[in-house]
C-alpha cells in the first residue's frame, strides 16, 4: 500500500467516514472523511469532488448522500495542502526524514488540529526536530527526545479530546513505526 493510502485508511478510522452529514464531536456539521461542510470553500469542494450542482445544497443539508468515490474525492482534495503544511510546521528537511509512521503522525496532526491549531505546539515540534537530529547523527539519546516529544503532546487538551486517536499518534511518534489502526498504540509500546 502506497503512503499515501495508508494515511487516507488511518484518518478515515480516526474521522470515520459517512456519506451523509453528521455533527461531529464539536457540533460542527460533517461529511466524508471528517469534512467539515462549515468550511467556506464547503461547497466549491463538493462540486470538485463530483458532486452535481443540484446535489450540493441537498448534500450539505443531510438530505443527500456521497458516493464512496465522492468521498475519496472530498478527501484528496482536502488533504492536499497538509503534507506541505506539515513539512513546513517542522525545522527544514525534518519532515522528510521522519519515519513514515512518524510522517503520518504529523500530517494526522494537521488534519485533525487544522494547521494553526498544529502551530499552537511550538515546544512539541521543536522536540520533534531535535529528536530527528540526533537520530540523523546517532546520538545514543534520539529515542529519549521522542519519548519526550510523545510525552508532551500527551500533556496537551488534544490528547484528552480525541482518545484512541491521540494515544495511537502519540505511540509512533515515540516508537517510530504504525500501530494497530484501531487500537490503543499499546501494541507498539
Amino acid at each position: 500500500m502506497s503512503w499515501l493510502a495508508e494515511v487516507q485508511d488511518r484518518i478515515a478510522i480516526s474521522e470515520g467516514c459517512k456519506a451523509t452529514r453528521y455533527f461531529d464531536t464539536l457540533g460542527v456539521s460533517t461529511i466524508g472523511i471528517g469534512f467539515s461542510l462549515q468550511r467556506g470553500d464547503a461547497y466549491s469542494a463538493l462540486l470538485k469532488a463530483g458532486v452535481a450542482p443540484t446535489r450540493v445544497q441537498g448534500v450539505i443539508d443531510g438530505d443527500v448522500a456521497l458516493t464512496q468515490e465522492q468521498i475519496t474525492a472530498l478527501f484528496a482534495y482536502s488533504f492536499a495542502p497538509v503534507i506541505s503544511e506539515a513539512r513546513s510546521s517542522l525545522a527544514p528537511g525534518i519532515f522528510d526524514a521522519l519515519t513514515d509512521a512518524r510522517r503520518f503522525v504529523i500530517c494526522d496532526l494537521v488534519y485533525n488540529l487544522g494547521f494553526t491549531g498544529w502551530m499552537g505546539f511550538p515546544r512539541t515540534r521543536a522536540m520533534i526536530a531535535d529528536a530527528q537530529r540526533a537520530k540523523q547523527t546517532n546520538a545514543p539519546n534520539a529515542h529519549g527526545y521522542f519519548v519526550d516529544a510523545a510525552n508532551d503532546l500527551r500533556q496537551s487538551d488534544w490528547f484528552t479530546q480525541v482518545g484512541w486517536r491521540a494515544k495511537r499518534d502519540c505511540a509512533m511518534l515515540e516508537v517510530g513505526v504504525y500501530c494497530s489502526p484501531t487500537g490503543d498504540g499499546s501494541d507498539i509500546l
